[in-house]
């Protein structure tokens, strides 16, 4: 069972209520550090890197989503049992947008800049497509019929 679905249980007890915000703020923070790196490779175009954070972000995003789950379900319970703890816990989340919204600009604009580059590139391809050297009934002058069209594959996903 992971950290987020243990601590998904409702909050009864001011030490539940302790266990749940250090759990789930050690969450926010992490995927609060993967979305910076993450930022940080795309902009200096390092789309690998970039990459290879996305099954991390992925678990920590899951983790972070049950985490906002309990928070619905018993905030005010938490807010009750733990006044500072709650705080601390907001100011987390907030940090975490503040992030995010730093982040997802980048992601988009790596993502059209990929699907730009990839649509300049199957153009350059068509336009220098030759297609097979084909000759007039008496064999005395050839023409060059134009290649056929094939498609690119892109996964627009980064």
């Amino acid at each position: 069972m992971t950290q987020a679905s243990q601590a998904s249980h409702m909050i009864e007890t001011a030490e539940d209520a302790q266990m749940f915000a250090a759990a789930a703020t050690t969450t926010i923070d992490d995927l609060r550090v993967v979305l910076a790196e993450e930022t940080d490779h795309l902009k200096a175009a390092r789309f690998k890197d970039a990459v290879a954070l996305s099954d991390r972000k992925a678990g920590l995003a899951d983790s972070y989503t049950h985490y906002m789950a309990t928070i619905e379900a018993s905030g005010a319970r938490l807010r009750e049992l733990a006044p500072e703890t709650a705080e601390r816990l907001v100011a987390s989340h907030d940090r975490l947008a503040e992030t995010a919204a730093r982040n997802l600009p980048t992601v988009e604009r790596a993502r059209d800049t990929t699907l730009r580059i990839v649509k300049g590139v199957n153009a350059l391809i068509e336009k220098n497509r030759v297609g097979p050297t084909v000759y007039d009934p008496n064999a005395l002058e050839e023409t060059k019929q134009p290649g056929r069209a094939a498609p690119i594959s892109l996964d627009t996903a980064i």
